[in-house]
């Protein structure tokens, strides 16, 4: 492996997904903030489309592509912590709590109902992201070569929707992605005319404008 593992994909993945947990935490705490006692209409519908992403994002890009593609992968040759899986589906839980939030968001008193979920959501992701960091990610790079990694790398790249991959880039930066990234994977320079510039244009069309509304109210 000839990058530092702080340099790593799957980090990158994380850090995307802790990207949006930040926005996401301002965001709410904007809106609590300028609307106290009524929430505009605008922002309930922003608030619904933000989670809605975001749930696409952590379901797809990460339960999924980890429990379906990356986990069964690295069984072969490691013994993975159980908790590492089981904690995918205590955060779903956590996600339907959300969501459920989200959805009724315009009911009187409701606003206390998201941000408490959403709290509870992040306190249980984000010591996740980092355990498998310290874990997983250690065990990859000890037990398989890039070369095997790859095509797995494929199959998640495949996978990807607009959200997580625009993300990927939004949270690393355009200038990291091209300069740095796409270098040290030998990512041939016209995928990010063809993949990661599409993508990211998405994010910033669907995503970042629900960040912008929100927190400038």
């Amino acid at each position: 492996w000839n990058s530092p593992m702080k340099e790593d994909g799957w980090v990158h993945a994380h850090n995307s997904l802790r990207g949006e947990i930040k926005d996401i935490f301002h965001c709410l705490q904007s809106v609590s903030n300028k609307f106290p006692d009524d929430i505009p209409s605008w922002t309930t519908e922003s608030i619904k489309t933000m989670w809605s992403l975001h749930k696409e994002h952590i379901i797809i890009s990460h339960h999924d592509n980890e429990d379906k593609i990356l986990t069964p992968f690295m069984k072969k040759r490691i013994k993975l912590p159980e908790k590492l899986e089981s904690d995918h589906s205590i955060i779903i839980t956590l996600i339907d709590a959300v969501t459920t939030a989200a959805n009724n968001v315009n009911e009187l008193g409701s606003f206390h109902r998201i941000t408490s979920a959403f709290d509870s959501y992040a306190a249980a992701l984000l010591p996740h992201l980092l355990e498998e960091e310290r874990i997983s990610l250690p065990l990859l790079r000890a037990y398989f070569s890039p070369h095997e990694v790859k095509p797995q790398i494929m199959k998640i790249m495949k996978n990807n929707t607009g959200i997580d991959t625009g993300s990927f880039v939004h949270y690393m930066t355009e200038e990291k992605i091209r300069n740095g990234f796409m270098k040290q994977e030998s990512i041939p320079f016209f995928v990010w005319h063809l993949v990661f510039k599409t993508k990211h244009n998405f994010f910033l069309k669907n995503m970042k404008i629900q960040f912008d509304a929100l927190q400038s109210g």
